[in-house]
């Protein structure tokens, strides 16, 4: 393996690529297939019964109809922006752990962005359930992540656990890569989505082993915990148990307070019943 001088090396010449350029993406794809390739990322198997909620914004506070809707994106064509485990085009079932995660990550106006102009905020949210194991890629070095999470904090001793046993007096060269890739993860955009290319990239090689990754939340101060999962997991591992929707009004200036739930009365098929 590498000795950890290249490691940095090759870490700062991806930290240095200009996101905003055209082929920055290739590049750094291009830099980890000739150089961090090697590493195995750490991951966790789940036992069935993991539940996860995943929200969408109702723009016309309508309740929605179906269960594709609050599932992963199918109109591939309209997802023009890189996400942080997405390439433009790529459809991901992004989810949390925990329900104020989910809403947090979904709606700016919960992060006290865009407030001045919204009103109400609507969402409805898909409660699921895998029902088969699922293996995730763990993105959760970050270190203010395990200062503030206790979850991360536990997965994050089994991640140097497994580092230490498996790679030896490999294991500090490995360490530092996971970082790096977990503290990418934990970036701040401010709206600029193409500063999610270098989480991205790898992203697209742990779902080559993976059904897909977890990462902390930085938009709820590194509470709960994020999913990024590949659509035919979803349709082979998952099942809607139920879908809510949520009204909040504005009220205090930045703040919002909860008005109203609506839940389903049963799934039939594809069709929500409420």
């Amino acid at each position: 393996m590498k000795e950890i001088e290249e490691i940095q090396r090759v870490i700062s010449e991806i930290e240095n690529i200009d996101l905003n350029n055209l082929y920055a993406y290739s590049t750094i794809e291009q830099i980890i297939k000739n150089d961090l390739i090697q590493v195995a990322l750490p991951s966790k198997i789940f036992e069935p019964g993991l539940k996860l909620h995943r929200c969408c914004i109702n723009d016309d506070e309508n309740d929605f109809k179906t269960v594709d809707r609050i599932s992963f994106r199918t109109d591939l064509e309209n997802i023009t922006e890189f996400g942080r485990a997405n390439m433009p085009n790529q459809s991901i079932f992004y989810s949390a752990d925990v329900l104020p995660t989910a809403f947090l990550e979904t709606s700016m106006v919960f992060r006290g962005e865009n407030y001045k102009n919204i009103e109400t905020i609507s969402i409805t949210t898909g409660h699921w359930e895998s029902t088969e194991k699922l293996k995730f890629a763990l993105f959760i070095g970050n270190k203010n992540a395990q200062e503030k999470n206790e979850l991360i904090r536990g997965l994050n001793t089994d991640v140097y656990n497994y580092t230490f046993k498996l790679f030896k007096e490999d294991s500090e060269k490995i360490l530092k890569i996971l970082d790096f890739i977990s503290n990418e993860f934990t970036i701040n955009t401010e709206g600029n989505s193409n500063l999610y290319k270098i989480s991205c990239a790898f992203a697209q090689l742990a779902y080559l082993t993976a059904d897909g990754i977890i990462y902390p939340s930085l938009q709820r101060r590194f509470e709960g915990l994020n999913f990024a999962i590949k659509p035919e997991v979803v349709t082979r591992k998952l099942r809607l148990v139920s879908a809510t929707h949520d009204k909040f009004i504005k009220f205090g200036g930045k703040e919002y307070k909860h008005r109203e739930r609506n839940e389903t009365i049963r799934i039939d098929g594809n069709k929500l019943v409420w």
